[in-house]
């Protein structure tokens, strides 16, 4: 069983060292065992009863999270860790204002990049060869995060608006018909 969870702007979740997994008591549908994995480097100066104690806090889906926060502070509190739990909650807070200006000032870019892809594909004096240069080029030029990756979504669709896509379900089942 495999289950990747994501966080909110306070925890990351995902595949991390194995001393911070998490066990919860929870059984799976097919008997497993079910483990969290989560990085949160407080984790692993604490026992395996406080990382099942800050897994219940994290689970508990109840709680606002100005509640989530209060709590986690106090569970660090409770286990002698509270300053490295502010510090991390410090760097993943910091992490998310940056990804978040980060995107801004890509969408912000996307358009003028847009307009220079364009032109390389509208181009009818390039060969082939000098389009997929300059393509590789202009994506080379790119700096800010996150802007290749929405270009590239931008500019290659899977498919035009109204149509159904080739690698559809539906167009499988049109397939076998």
């Amino acid at each position: 069983l495999s289950l990747v969870l994501i966080g909110s702007s306070l925890f990351v979740f995902g595949a991390c060292q194995e001393s911070d997994s998490m066990p919860i008591g929870l059984s799976a549908v097919d008997g497993e065992s079910l483990y969290i994995q989560l990085r949160f480097p407080p984790l692993k100066n604490v026992s395996e009863q406080a990382r099942k104690e800050f897994a219940n806090i994290l689970l508990n889906q109840t709680l606002t999270k100005e509640q989530l926060e209060t709590a986690i502070k106090a569970w660090g509190t409770k286990n002698g860790i509270l300053d490295a739990v502010n510090a991390e909650m410090n760097k993943l807070e910091q992490t998310t204002k940056d990804q978040r200006a980060n995107v801004t000032r890509a969408l912000g870019e996307l358009p003028a990049l847009i307009t220079k892809l364009n032109a390389i594909e509208d181009n009818k004096s390039l060969t082939m060869t000098q389009t997929v240069e300059q393509t590789v080029a202009l994506f080379q030029s790119i700096k800010t995060p996150y802007l290749g990756a929405f270009l590239q979504a931008a500019a290659t669709p899977e498919y035009s608006e109204g149509e159904e896509p080739v690698f559809s379900v539906n167009a499988a089942a049109k397939k076998r018909r």
